[in-house]
């Protein structure tokens, strides 16, 4: 029990409004459950809507990958054989990262209790600041907000999926086409229904105001 209290993101360090513009978005693979060991970490820094760094890495996780993973995400033993033990990664991420916000999809209770709980077995503290995307798109967009729909919806490439950086790009994406939504939606008072979400998804560079209306408007 006390573990998975340990594990838990603090509240005081969960946000829910996006009035922030240097971020880096997260996401890892892993083995699944009860295991649940890292095999891949992707990671974008975003500045001001433009990815700036990327982070990838494959893990050698210690165990063999359950073949349901490996048809999930494509990474296979042989890919990961002689890679590096998370323990000798996981400085390199804190270093990626610092003290920047950290955003991903379904974050909170996924990869952020997987990364806290092996960092805190590392001697590696993840406590950041962090955005739930998934909670975010649930406040204020229709239908179901899961990754997959979300990337179709608002027209963002998605290749490669269930490959780490591949799914922090796409997120690092949906983001920012979010925000754009959400302002819409809470600032101006806009339904969105499907023509609105598709202008936005065409062309989100014709609301490049955006991030600074945020700042005066909430």
């Amino acid at each position: 029990m006390e573990d998975a209290v340990n594990n838990m993101v603090h509240k005081e360090n969960i946000l829910f409004c996006p009035f922030f513009d240097t971020y880096v978005c997260l996401d890892i693979e892993t083995t699944s459950r009860p295991m649940n060991r890292i095999i891949e970490i992707g990671a974008v820094l975003v500045v001001k809507g433009r990815l700036e760094k990327t982070f990838k890495r494959l893990v050698d996780p210690g165990i063999k990958i359950p073949r349901e993973i490996v048809q999930l995400t494509g990474i296979t033993d042989r890919m990961v054989k002689g890679r590096r033990r998370i323990w000798q990664i996981l400085p390199e991420l804190k270093e990626f990262i610092g003290d920047r916000i950290i955003v991903g999809h379904d974050l909170i209770n996924n990869d952020m209790k997987n990364l806290i709980s092996v960092g805190n077995h590392c001697g590696v503290d993840f406590d950041n600041q962090v955005f739930d995307t998934l909670e975010f798109a649930l406040g204020f967009m229709p239908g179901t907000c899961g990754l997959s729909n979300l990337t179709d919806i608002l027209d963002v490439p998605w290749e490669g999926r269930h490959r780490a950086h591949n799914d922090a790009r796409a997120t690092m994406e949906v983001f920012e086409k979010l925000k754009i939504l959400f302002y819409m939606a809470e600032g101006e008072g806009i339904r969105l229904n499907e023509h609105e979400i598709a202008k936005v998804a065409r062309n989100p560079e014709n609301y490049a105001g955006v991030q600074e209306k945020f700042r005066f408007s909430f």
